[in-house]
């Protein structure tokens, strides 16, 4: 198994313990127009889903979340996750949400790598890939830093208000991964 600690962060598999602060991250507004979730959850939705990570395995889920703690103080600070997953084709789809207050401080880079070698080494997938909405340059800059490139733009994919905002698909091979 590789190791799941990175130089700031750890990551780790979900504990019931966790639904009450994954049913806070969730049903913030901001969160939904990038997880392409229409309204908020309830928490017995997280609770099963919490529930359901516990005892199916990554392939009967097509799905594999862990949180993001802190190394210092093995704080809660996030999710990441690859979703999609299809073994078949080697690839998986790759989100990763950090709480507003630990934004902007190395976190997401480091658990990005983490769930990339993740994806490659441990599942053998051949491919991750990621949308990002236009506005998003954030978001944009930490997975071009991680080594994905832009193969795709969709026009007006994600809703935002009564407008719609293009999205930015991006890859990353296993074959250019630098671990």
């Amino acid at each position: 198994m590789i190791d799941m600690k990175g130089k700031l962060v750890k990551l780790r598999a979900l504990e019931l313990d966790d639904a009450l602060l994954i049913y806070q991250w969730e049903n913030q507004p901001e969160v939904w127009r990038t997880s392409h979730m229409p309204g908020p959850y309830s928490m017995e939705s997280i609770r099963q889903y919490v529930q359901n990570a516990l005892v199916y395995n990554v392939l009967a889920m097509q799905q594999v979340r862990f949180m993001i703690e802190t190394l210092k103080d093995k704080t809660p600070i996030g999710m990441v996750d690859l979703f999609d997953l299809d073994m078949l084709n080697g690839r998986a789809g790759i989100g990763i949400m950090i709480d507003g207050n630990y934004r902007a401080r190395g976190f997401a880079g480091d658990a990005l790598r983490l769930i990339i070698a993740y994806g490659f080494q441990h599942l053998h997938l051949h491919q991750l890939y990621v949308d990002v909405v236009v506005s998003n340059a954030a978001s944009m800059r930490l997975f071009q830093k991680a080594g994905f490139v832009i193969t795709g733009h969709r026009r007006d994919w994600v809703r935002n208000g009564p407008d719609y905002e293009d999205v930015i698909f991006m890859q990353l091979f296993h074959s250019s991964f630098k671990e």
